[in-house]
């Protein structure tokens, strides 16, 4: 009977790591990166701070232009940007390029995926690829 339990809980274990996926993976990490790099300003709900700080819950282009995300958070954002019909130029989003790439991939998952953003997977090549 032992053996029985220990051969089952061995299966279930085995069949449940089939089913995390590596973008679950990444948007884990990259939780803990947006927490330390990125919530100060922005928010732990991703609604940032009208009229200074764009949120990034539900917007579009973070999910429809990889290269564009990838780039902001690389190289940062100095020009004014329109979100939602709120135009946000005090300030600017600083370069996060001192991120290594598995970072920079992991936080654009979390920020891609969260607070109804839906969008496929970032890896650290195409990140490198931006650099």
């Amino acid at each position: 009977m032992k053996k029985i339990l220990l051969l089952l809980t061995f299966l279930t274990t085995f069949l449940v790591s089939f089913t995390y996926t590596p973008l679950e993976e990444s948007i884990k990490r990259g939780q803990g990166v947006f927490m330390i790099n990125c919530m100060h300003c922005h928010m732990s709900d991703g609604q940032g701070i009208e009229p200074s700080v764009p949120p990034l819950a539900g917007i579009k282009y973070l999910v429809e232009n990889k290269s564009q995300a990838i780039r902001q958070v690389l190289h940062g954002l100095e020009d004014p940007i329109e979100i939602n019909g709120v135009t946000y130029e005090k300030g600017s989003m600083p370069e996060q390029g001192a991120l290594s790439d598995e970072d920079a991939a992991d936080v654009l998952n979390y920020i891609r995926n969260s607070w109804g953003n839906k969008a496929e997977i970032i890896t650290p090549h195409e990140v490198a690829m931006e650099r």
